[in-house]
């Protein structure tokens, strides 16, 4: 229950992206039924060279308002690709260590700090391994562990190894 609110944490720092994605494909759709209006508008055979100008401008105004939309939706998912893949892929594969406010992936064993807020920094991971085989620097955290927090450990180190 606490990983789900972790994961539920994280998805909420990523509400910004969510939003605009929404909304972006909310206007696509919207201008998409504008554009096919207007196309058989166009195809009318009894329209005066004005409307039909005005119908021609307003589609390739609406085509490049898609463009930008397509690009803005690009461009936030190439800025959260790396939180978004994680919590994506990994949202199964995570358990909290709460005793060490982190979460381990039990699959890759990449150790994730959590932040005040409860959220999941997905910047700076460690490997449970290389922190294993890092007695000296990485002493204290093992000795912080819960007897809970430390039976996942052991067994993503053994399944690592």
């Amino acid at each position: 229950k606490d990983l789900t609110s972790n994961i539920s944490g994280q998805i909420n720092s990523l509400e910004k992206y969510f939003s605009i994605k929404e909304n972006n494909e909310k206007s696509l759709k919207e201008i998409k039924l504008k554009i096919e209006d207007i196309e058989i508008k166009l195809s009318s055979d009894n329209l005066d060279p004005t409307d039909t100008l005005n119908f021609s401008n307003q589609k390739e105004s609406l085509k490049i308002q898609t463009n930008k939309l397509r690009q803005e939706i690009e461009n936030i998912e190439s800025e959260n690709f790396d939180e978004i893949d994680i919590l994506e892929k990994d949202k199964e594969n995570l358990e909290l260590l709460p005793s060490v406010g982190a979460v381990i992936n039990n699959k890759t064993g990449d150790v994730f700090d959590l932040n005040a807020d409860n959220t999941i920094d997905y910047s700076d991971p460690s490997c449970i391994v290389e922190m294993w085989n890092d007695q000296f620097n990485c002493e204290e955290w093992f000795n912080a562990l819960h007897t809970l927090d430390r039976s996942v450990v052991d067994r993503v180190l053994n399944n690592l190894k």
